[in-house]
């Protein structure tokens, strides 16, 4: 479900993280200079951050079906 939220719902969690393909799971620290939490990564983002690197590094062939695997179509050197 999505919907919008208060900021006294965000001042109140116990924790906060954002997510997307491109920046994987990000914890929130702070908003509007306010700690969320303890203001120190809490325990649900950090199991979906050492899980999402997991299943992006082909870690767990649980997933494996997630992934696409992509190849350069030709060798580059530095």
């Amino acid at each position: 479900m999505e919907r919008a939220i208060d900021r006294s719902e965000i001042f109140c969690a116990d924790e906060m993280f954002l997510s997307g393909s491109a920046a994987g799971v990000q914890w929130i620290e702070s908003v509007d200079h306010r700690s969320i939490g303890n203001g120190t990564q809490g325990p649900v983002a950090k199991a979906l951050i050492d899980l999402y690197g997991k299943v992006t590094r082909a870690e767990l062939p649980k997933y494996s079906d997630w992934l696409l695997k992509t190849y350069a179509s030709r060798t580059v050197r530095a």
